[in-house]
């Protein structure tokens, strides 16, 4: 990879992926799916506001932890308080339904757009975007010792461990790179989401 891709900036490439062709396929695997709102509440703006060419079609597949099993992170250090959990299900399942309803609005807007998402049982030690069947970006995350705070009335405050997804450095592989390690690279983290949606993700989801 040369000095321009080394630690690529997700909201460029997502910008590309909606340029770059028709439809748009997006496979996601991330802890929660807030920074990718983020980026599609940007392209839904860029197509509803600004009147931007939206593409004929957008496929979105999520990969999120299951709601039921435990979590490395984040997590409150004593093991028998679950608020920090509770507080992460809340954030996923929120962000989850914003994704959403942003795919529905590009629904009215023409484009012929689907979410799916799926949990596996699983604390992702990385983010990965598939973007296209062409381009990938990977992040690790880094977990912290840190102090949550609580959307309560006394802002409660809670020792915990937790991860900076927003921060994680990416890098980026292409499926058509002249070097071969790289598309090696991209094949593999492109097998292992497919992998993992098709033996380890569930659509269910025990309501609480």
């Amino acid at each position: 990879m040369d000095a321009a891709t080394a630690q690529p900036a997700l909201g460029s490439w997502i910008d590309r992926a909606f340029q770059e062709t028709g439809e748009v396929c997006l496979d996601v695997f991330t802890l929660t799916s807030e920074t990718l709102y983020g980026h599609l509440k940007r392209q839904a703006e860029r197509i509803i506001v600004e009147k931007k060419a939206p593409p004929q079609a957008l496929r979105i597949r999520m990969l999120v932890p299951s709601e039921d099993h435990p979590l490395a992170y984040p997590r409150a250090v004593d093991p028998d308080d679950a608020r920090i959990h509770r507080r992460w299900r809340a954030m996923a399942r929120r962000y989850a339904r914003d994704v959403g309803q942003l795919v529905a609005q590009l629904e009215k807007c023409g484009v012929d757009a689907r979410l799916e998402i799926k949990r596996v049982p699983l604390t992702p030690t990385f983010k990965l975007y598939v973007l296209n069947e062409q381009h990938v970006l990977y992040g690790t995350y880094l977990p912290e010792r840190t102090d949550i705070t609580l959307d309560d009335e006394e802002e409660t405050q809670v020792e915990a461990v937790d991860v900076l997804g927003a921060f994680s450095k990416f890098h980026y592989f292409h499926s058509r790179s002249l070097d071969p390690r790289e598309v090696a690279l991209f094949e593999e983290k492109r097998d292992w989401f497919q992998s993992a949606w098709s033996v380890l993700g569930s659509t269910g989801r025990r309501e609480k």
